[in-house]
């Protein structure tokens, strides 16, 4: 039963931005302007370009940044033991995401590092829990009064978070005036966390009738950590235009879940104390380009792919095996519109690799496009402050299998604001 593999997903439900678990969205500086895997203008660059960090001002350099992402999640069906659809929804928030960065340069050398939230992103939240609720609950009593018997939830809640914090530091050297490479190693430590207690009735299924009640609850922590290394290479061809190309590894994640309690753990066996179960993050090769078109005008395009094919670990990894590798690209142009403020748009499209074989309640993650923008307002010579926008225009899905007949909605937007300084 696929189903019994999945629940360990709703906590990495989050991906915006980026791609299944992964995060692409880690600067204020990203939403003004999305294509900045070939840029060369700040220190939040250690995340999209670290070899190009060489061409920043000698001495200091910070980047730091917090987003506001709304969502509103929507599952609809026909809920096990009803005739008529039901909505469940979640519009929790997540209200403060940071993002740190800080480069030395000197000479040809860049040294830097960086504190991100590379995946994970919040907590969502169903406060009338989720239709294949009651479809596990039935599974437990089918086994304990038989085939003609089913669970119906008459209340539910579940809720799931997570969140991976990772901290990274590495050099870049120019190699030449227009040839430079870096080597980074990014720590990352994973948490994910769940609650959920519902309520059914034991209905007998020929006469309609209710003949018990039982409930279930689970309550659990998950942690995983790992190294993944990054190489990148800048190379700046003629005045005004530069190419970039990153590469980073798999980070090897192997969740160790310490757990309360767990009605569901003969079902969902990787959730009882002491499960070991793998989830890697797959490796990501990113590119990218970017040339003026005149002094005060610059344009960029960008494109990832996500290797989520190579991640995939084995029947027991939280991964479904439906998933291809995925891909995302997107452009943008940035405004000199004074010596003071610059102005920045980009577009970007992201297919995630799914589709109705890996759209669960617990995991649905629809292909989607995001417009955003932003303005830069220079305070002084060596500070600003970076203010955006964006809004990701999701697809709608729909399940299949277990799942079939659920449909699947998603709103996400963010609001970001970022301080820059050199010194």
């Amino acid at each position: 039963m696929r189903k019994v593999l999945i629940l360990a997903g709703l906590a990495a439900s989050f991906a915006y931005a980026g791609h299944i678990d992964y995060l692409g969205g880690r600067s204020a500086d990203y939403f003004m302007a999305v294509a900045r895997n070939a840029a060369i203008d700040g220190a939040d660059l250690v995340t999209y370009n670290p070899a190009g960090l060489v061409h920043l001002a000698e001495g200091f350099h910070v980047n730091a940044s917090g987003q506001y992402i709304a969502k509103d999640y929507v599952i609809t069906a026909v809920p096990l033991g009803s005739a008529e659809e039901t909505e469940y929804e979640t519009t929790k928030p997540t209200p403060f995401l940071p993002n740190v960065y800080a480069v030395y340069r000197t000479g040809d050398l860049a040294a830097f590092g960086a504190f991100t939230i590379p995946a994970g992103g919040g907590t969502l939240e169903y406060e009338n829990g989720l239709p294949i609720m009651p479809v596990l609950q039935t599974g437990l009593v089918q086994y304990q009064y038989g085939p003609g018997y089913i669970a119906t939830m008459t209340e539910g809640y579940i809720e799931a978070g997570a969140a991976y914090y990772a901290g990274t530091v590495g050099a870049a050297y120019a190699i030449t005036p227009a040839l430079s490479a870096s080597l980074a190693g990014r720590f990352t430590k994973g948490v994910r966390d769940y609650e959920a207690s519902a309520e059914f009735a034991i209905v007998n299924i020929d006469s309609g009738t209710v003949v018990g009640s039982t409930e279930a609850v689970l309550e659990c922590t998950r942690e995983a950590s790992g190294m993944a290394g990054i190489i990148g290479v800048d190379f700046m061809p003629a005045r005004g235009v530069n190419v970039a190309v990153r590469y980073e590894t798999s980070t090897p994640l192997e969740w160790e879940a310490e757990t309360a309690q767990n009605t569901w753990a003969a079902l969902i066996p990787e959730l009882a104390d002491g499960a070991l179960q793998r989830r890697d993050l797959p490796a990501v090769l990113g590119m990218g380009m970017q040339f003026e078109v005149k002094p005060t005008v610059t344009l960029g395009v960008m494109g990832n792919y996500y290797f989520t094919g190579a991640a995939d670990q084995g029947e027991d990894d939280g991964l479904s095996d439906q998933y291809e590798d995925g891909w995302e690209a997107g452009s943008s142009v940035q405004w000199k519109a004074s010596s003071r403020f610059e102005l920045g748009l980009g577009y970007l499209y992201s297919d995630l690799g799914g589709g109705p074989e890996t759209f669960t309640d617990f995991e649905y993650m629809v292909n989607y496009g995001m417009l955003g923008g932003g303005v830069r307002y220079a305070v002084s010579e060596d500070v600003g402050i970076v203010f955006s926008a964006a809004n990701a225009f999701l697809e709608d899905g729909e399940g299949a299998g277990n799942y079939a007949g659920h449909q699947y909605e998603k709103n996400v937007a963010f609001i970001n604001l970022g301080v820059t300084a050199g010194f």
